[in-house]
C-alpha cells in the first residue's frame, strides 16, 4: 500500500515541485528536505491542504498545464509557503515515517471536516 505522501507526491508532483523551477528563470536544484522534527503541525496541515487542492487541479481539464502550473504556485503561496520551504517539506514528509503517519492524520481530520 502506498503512504499518504508518496500519493500525494504524485498527486501534485507534475504541479507543485516544478512550481519552483516554473518560477525561475533558470532551473534551480530542489532545496534540501527539511528537518522532520522543524516541520510544525500547522506546515502539515498546509501541506495537505495544499496537495487536496493540487490533485483538484490535476484533474481539471479545462485548464493547460501551464495554467495549473500557475495556479499551483499561488495556492501554495496562499497557504503562506514559501516555494522551497513548501518543496522541502514534502521530500521530509517523503522521506519520514512518522512525518506520513502525522499527515495521513492530519488528511483524515480535513476530510471528516469537509463532510461534516
Amino acid at each position: 500500500m502506498k503512504t499518504f505522501a508518496a500519493i500525494a507526491l504524485a498527486a501534485v508532483a507534475p504541479l507543485a515541485l516544478a512550481a519552483p523551477v516554473a518560477a525561475q528563470e533558470t532551473p534551480a536544484q530542489a532545496p534540501p528536505a527539511a528537518d522532520p522534527s522543524s516541520v510544525t503541525d500547522a506546515e502539515i496541515a498546509k501541506f495537505v491542504t495544499v496537495v487536496m487542492q493540487g490533485k483538484a487541479m490535476e484533474n481539471d481539464t479545462t485548464m493547460t498545464d501551464q495554467q495549473k502550473q500557475a495556479a499551483m504556485i499561488q495556492v501554495i503561496q496562499d497557504a503562506g509557503f514559501e516555494l522551497a520551504r513548501f518543496s522541502a517539506v514534502a521530500q521530509a514528509i517523503n522521506a519520514s515515517p512518522e512525518l506520513q503517519q502525522r499527515a495521513q492524520a492530519e488528511l483524515v481530520n480535513q476530510l471528516g471536516q469537509a463532510q461534516g
